[in-house]
């Protein structure tokens, strides 16, 4: 299961909370909690990695255990990825606004504060009514990160106009830090019936520099993909890509031959072993 809990006493004492779990034959889930004392716990912090159906059901099941073992305790929610933050407007008339439901969930649950890491957008922002931390802040705490951007004199590249104020906030954050970078940003034309990537363009000259693409996410990496593919094509020397959240729906092996370093996050759990012969990889832990 991918949620962890731990519980802060009464006497200012920490300790982790066993959830058992199980499924009825008809496929319903259902939660216990272990050894629960809820006359000496003060308040609860749920970390979940909601990737499936299953584990959102499973917070609000352990949400609503809590709340009934005991009455009136804090119960936060640390929440690194949040699902459905692709979704965050209705493009087609008769489509679901899959944000606006998922955020009204978990507004709905009752935590006395939600955090995540690095939202999609403003719209997600929003409707969470989340504390959030930023995606400057993670690039700043990623140490290995910032050694290949010293070690190669790299640029940011921006993937398209809605990812360009993110990476102006991570350029003035680096630049704090005693690290200049400078800041490019691309574009990408789309199929307006199907939303698949038509063409990637950077009016810029890269050749023979090295350029790390930022984002929130990748899933099956084709926009950075064409990226990578269009900045090697004009001379760039070396191209890293910076994810917090890496899903890699199709493993890294895409990416060979075109990005040279991955940095990404545990805010996920890859859906194909996050691993590869030719790409160097990096991780920045946000839990331990």
């Amino acid at each position: 299961m991918d949620i962890s809990i731990e519980l802060v006493n009464k006497d200012a004492t920490r300790q982790a909370l066993t959830v058992e779990q199980w499924r009825f034959a008809g496929g319903e889930q259902h939660v216990r909690l272990a050894g629960f004392d809820g006359q000496q716990v003060q308040s609860a912090i749920i970390c979940a990695r909601l990737q499936s159906s299953d584990a959102i059901m499973q917070l609000l099941l352990i949400k609503d255990a809590l709340d009934r073992a005991a009455p009136g305790i804090q119960v936060s929610l640390q929440l690194p990825y949040f699902p459905y933050a692709r979704q965050d407007r209705v493009c087609v008339a008769g489509e679901a606004f899959s944000a606006a439901v998922m955020a009204g969930v978990l507004r709905n649950a009752g935590f006395s504060q939600i955090r995540c890491w690095d939202l999609h957008s403003a719209v997600s922002e929003q409707l969470l009514e989340a504390e959030q931390v930023h995606q400057a802040q993670l690039v700043c705490q990623f140490a290995q990160l910032k050694q290949w951007l010293q070690t190669h004199q790299a640029a940011l590249l921006a993937p398209d106009k809605g990812a360009s104020h993110k990476i102006a906030k991570v350029a003035d954050a680096l630049s704090a830090a005693g690290i200049e970078a400078e800041v490019f940003q691309a574009s990408k034309r789309r199929d307006p019936a199907t939303g698949a990537i038509l063409v990637s363009e950077l009016n810029a000259d890269v050749a023979g520099r090295s350029l790390l693409i930022l984002d929130d996410i990748c899933d099956g990496g084709r926009t950075f993909i064409e990226l990578a593919r269009l900045l090697k094509q004009k001379g760039a020397a070396r191209v890293g890509l910076y994810v917090t959240h890496g899903l890699f729906s199709r493993g890294i092996e895409p990416l060979e031959g075109l990005i040279d370093a991955v940095f990404t996050t545990d805010s996920v759990c890859p859906l194909h072993p996050f691993e590869s012969q030719i790409v160097e990889l990096h991780t920045l832990k946000l839990f331990e």
